[in-house]
């Protein structure tokens, strides 16, 4: 149940003494959800910007000659 809250604090930025008072009488289920919900809301915008990244494929070539460069002056 403490890494569901340690979860769902961090996605959704409450307090955790927050989020225990809101759930000590609801069951697991609830917290489990919600904490679902939260997680998937905050990596969307994560995946939607990988994915355009991965989609064009001038960015990619860019970002890896860049990388290319950066390594071969170390």
């Amino acid at each position: 149940v403490s890494n569901l809250i340690n979860l769902l604090s961090l996605a959704t930025k409450r307090s955790i003494a927050d989020l225990v008072q809101e759930y000590e009488d609801k069951m697991y289920g609830h917290l489990k959800k919600d904490t679902a919900y939260a997680v998937v809301s905050m990596i969307e915008p994560i995946q939607a910007r990988f994915k355009e990244i991965s989609e064009d494929q001038n960015l990619l070539d860019s970002i890896l000659k860049s990388g290319a460069e950066k390594a071969s002056v170390r």
